[in-house]
């Protein structure tokens, strides 16, 4: 089984404002494989409004399927720091955004999902990602990410991993570096995904590691071709 963060794509999206609880709710509808943990939408730093990304744990070896996801935040609406008409939502096939209109209420209702064609805008502010890093972890065995606790004034360390393969065993602080250790709860190919954000330029920093669980017996069984052609050549004389 795989399972990676990836931008989900949107057929239809929207958003409303509830006034009495002062939230604002996100919805998508549309087709994707089958997402092994979560929809989220995820907010994005942004000095222009309201911006959010559309996010899932996707499996591409499996068939594509239809999917409802609705998401609520509490944010003081109106602003006056920024418009508070429409909200920016990034998914995969708008991978620069798209402005979605918020629809005000007293009451809350689910509101029809939006169905009419939206302008691309303007590429976001760059976000760096370097390579990812590569860990091959034993199952059921603990494993290490880390990364520095030092951050830009302001700035924020989030990390993302898919619950049904790893499980968060601890979180430490350990010579100025916060330390996760995971466990894995099956085999196959998953991420851990780190990020670091804020500062005065409002940078944000993914940081990827490809984990790959496998069982001890599943390498100790493979042999090499040498191996093989050696142990053939043996049975070929005892004959």
């Amino acid at each position: 089984m795989n399972s990676m963060l990836e931008l989900v794509p949107a057929r239809d999206l929207s958003a409303h404002y509830d006034t009495t609880k002062g939230e604002l709710t996100l919805s998508a509808k549309g087709n994707t494989q089958r997402v092994a943990y979560n929809f989220t939408f995820k907010r994005e730093i942004s000095t222009d409004g309201l911006k959010f990304s559309l996010y899932g744990w996707v499996d591409h070896t499996v068939e594509k399927q239809p999917y409802t996801y609705s998401q609520a935040f509490k944010v003081q609406l109106p602003s006056l720091d920024y418009s508070s008409e429409h909200v920016m939502i990034i998914d995969a096939n708008r991978p620069r955004g798209v402005k979605i209109p918020i629809y005000f209420t007293g009451s809350g209702p689910t509101l029809p999902l939006n169905e009419q064609p939206q302008a691309l805008l303007p590429a976001p502010p760059a976000t760096l990602t370097p390579n990812s890093t590569t860990i091959n972890a034993l199952f059921q065995e603990l494993f290490q990410i880390k990364e520095s606790a030092s951050v830009p004034r302001g700035g924020e360390i989030d990390i993302q991993f898919d619950s049904t393969f790893l499980e968060l065993a601890q979180a430490t602080i350990q010579d100025g570096d916060i330390v996760w250790a995971f466990n894995s709860l099956q085999t196959g190919n998953t991420q851990v995904i780190v990020t670091v954000s804020g500062g005065v330029a409002q940078f944000k920093l993914h940081k990827v590691y490809d984990i790959r669980i496998f069982m001890l017996n599943d390498v100790a069984g493979r042999k090499s071709p040498a191996t093989s052609s050696r142990h053939k050549q043996c049975e070929s004389q005892e004959a």
